[in-house]
């Protein structure tokens, strides 16, 4: 189940990016690489805030895109191209 979520289209995205950090933390957790649980944890949180800043920035961008006083016609040629 957990694999085949990551490659199905119908997935939700949260549902994936969810199970992507789930899977990276049990890597983290299990690598010898670290020395301690608190390194393996601290190396994970350090790469999970990378990914949450681009994903935050990336909402804001499509908030303000939805907002602005073009948006409809932003909208609407964005999904006539799909």
């Amino acid at each position: 189940m957990l694999q085949s979520c990551f490659f199905d289209n119908y997935c939700p995205k949260p549902i994936k990016e969810k199970k992507i950090d789930a899977l990276e933390l049990s890597e983290c957790l299990t690598d010898d690489k670290y020395k301690t649980l608190q390194e393996a944890i601290s190396f994970y949180e350090i790469n999970m805030r990378k990914r949450a800043a681009k994903a935050a920035k990336e909402s804001l961008e499509n908030g303000g895109r939805m907002h602005s006083e073009g948006a409809l016609d932003t909208m609407l040629d964005f999904y006539s191209g799909h």
